[in-house]
């Protein structure tokens, strides 16, 4: 609905024109739309009125189920303050809006303008991260965000996520799609004899920036049948440092790779202070040789 400066209300349609791949709004000049009055009631999340929002809608049009006023979100509820999945404006009405929650922090309200400054934070829905926070980052715009606090921890001023079980692992892969270079630090020994689930690596498939600090644990019984899945990552950028890997056996064949690494397969970035301790790569190449680091 577009209002001219005469104050004529029009309903205009989108088309568009395939062949010269151009769309248009086309006003409807024949049938005047009808107009609705409607007023909103707003009130808090427990029933307190905030108050009114006077606006018009055109006769038949649906609105969503909820709304945002340009700070907050709202739902519309019933009188007895469930809440409706839509609403069609067939005469002029009164509808009640609640304030709804539009951030939750471990399955809390939360109504900070920042993160808490004691760990780390992501945005999940759907076994999906959406995006990693760090403490003090502003809480990011939109609804329904769901945010869920990190096993973290802050070491020489930089903040590391945790690494102490297969959870973890699984956990960290997930965040490395979308940030590869999160800190992690190892905060236990690690033995994959103990893992219920393939794991490519610690860190997954991609490329790390990072800095993975061992805090001197071990990571032991790696079993690889192919290769191209080091212990902590295929290629390394950042820094790898303060781990001790011991009982690793590796295979690679086919001539695919050029190289085949226990702790990092191409390491491009810094590795220090890292020790191996009985490991044994079965490698045919066809071309080329194989370095190891």
């Amino acid at each position: 609905m577009i209002k001219m400066k005469n104050g004529t209300l029009y309903k205009f349609d989108y088309e568009y024109d395939s062949e010269n791949q151009k769309g248009t709004m086309v006003a409807d000049t024949e049938n005047s739309p009808v107009v609705r009055d409607v007023t909103l009631k707003l009130t808090e999340e427990d029933g307190t009125p905030i108050g009114k929002k006077e606006i018009q809608a055109v006769d038949g049009f649906t609105m969503k189920s909820e709304y945002y006023d340009g700070k907050n979100y709202y739902t519309y509820v019933d009188d007895n303050g469930e809440q409706l999945s839509a609403i069609r404006i067939e005469s002029s009405s009164e509808f009640t809006l609640k304030k709804s929650s539009t951030v939750t922090l471990d399955g809390k309200p939360f109504a900070g303008e920042v993160l808490p400054s004691d760990s780390m934070y992501m945005w999940k829905k759907n076994d999906h991260v959406y995006a990693i926070f760090y403490p003090g980052d502003p809480i990011p715009s939109g609804n329904n965000i769901v945010l869920e606090r990190v096993p973290s921890v802050q070491k020489n001023g930089e903040w590391y996520v945790k690494l102490q079980s297969e959870k973890d692992v699984m956990q960290i892969q997930d965040m490395m799609q979308i940030d590869n270079t999160i800190n992690v630090l190892l905060d236990a020994d690690f033995d994959y004899n103990k893992v219920h689930n393939y794991l490519p690596g610690l860190l997954g498939w991609t490329k790390y920036y990072g800095v993975f600090d061992g805090n001197n644990h071990t990571i032991s019984n790696v079993r690889r049948s192919d290769t191209g899945y080091e212990v902590i990552t295929p290629q390394n950028f950042g820094t790898i440092k303060n781990v001790h890997v011991k009982n690793i056996s590796d295979k690679c064949y086919g001539g695919k790779h050029t190289r085949q690494g226990i702790v990092c397969g191409d390491n491009y970035g810094i590795v220090e202070n890292c020790s191996v301790e009985s490991a044994v790569i079965e490698t045919v190449a066809q071309k080329g040789k194989f370095y190891l680091w």
